[in-house]
Parts: C-alpha cells; structure tokens; sequence
C-alpha cells in the first residue's frame, strides 16, 4: 500500500504518517524504485494499534513504550498493566474534573434567564472574576 491507502484506511494524515514513522513508531519502511513508501499489512495493523491506543488516551511516548512491549513477546505484563493503571488513574481524575464543571455550568444555566440584558448574567460575572 502507498502513503495514501494507508491514510484513507486509517484516517490519519499524510503528515501524520511520515511523523510517526519519523519517530520511530513506524519501522523499516520498505520503498519503491522512485522513492515512494510502500507499506506492508503488518504496517497498517500497526497503524490500528496507534489509532486505538491514542483513542484510549496513551501518548505517543506510551504508544512507542507499548509497541516495544508488544514485540516482547516473552517479557511479563507488568509494564503493561502498569502503564494502563496510571492511565485509568488519569482519565478518573479528569473525570472527577469534568464532573465539578459540569454541576458549575448546571448551576450558572439555572441562574441565567436568556431575556434578561448581559450585566447581571452569572455565567459572564463568574468568567470576570
């Protein structure tokens, strides 16, 4: 497959593609005579890998990390599930977060009245102070 399959099937940019190959997440690139990459299978699986762990919220750093564990085959897991444990932690604590603006804006919208002039409105005064 050429760059532009591989970014029509995964949906990441062609920008994207050669950065991650750049950084090392993709390897041995094989190329065409005229200089063009061709990608294998193997290749796009492990473009799936990338796309579902960054959908999971590892960085790219973890994803290099995860990839290395992956071709480990031998090695335990507990790197693994080490780094999906912080992850949990993470998106948890991003959730108690998200949850604490939630009932703010829950709040302000009770308090705002959509007729009435912009001065005396809760959501503007909050931002302001």
């Amino acid at each position: 497959m050429d760059i532009r399959a591989i970014s029509n099937k995964t949906g990441f940019s062609i920008d994207t593609i050669r950065y991650y190959e750049k950084m090392g997440l993709i390897e041995n690139v094989d190329r065409s005579k005229t200089g063009y990459r061709i990608f294998t299978n193997e290749d796009f699986k492990r473009f799936l890998f990338i796309k579902k762990a960054k959908n999971m919220g590892f960085t790219l750093k973890d994803i290099k990390e995860l990839l290395t564990l992956k071709i480990e085959e031998d090695e335990p897991c507990e790197p693994v599930h080490k780094m999906a444990k912080e992850k949990l932690q993470f998106v948890e604590q991003k959730l108690g977060e998200l949850e604490k603006i939630r009932i703010v804006l829950k709040t302000l919208i009770s308090q705002c009245s959509r007729h009435q002039p912009t001065e005396p409105c809760p959501v503007l005064r909050i931002l302001e102070n």
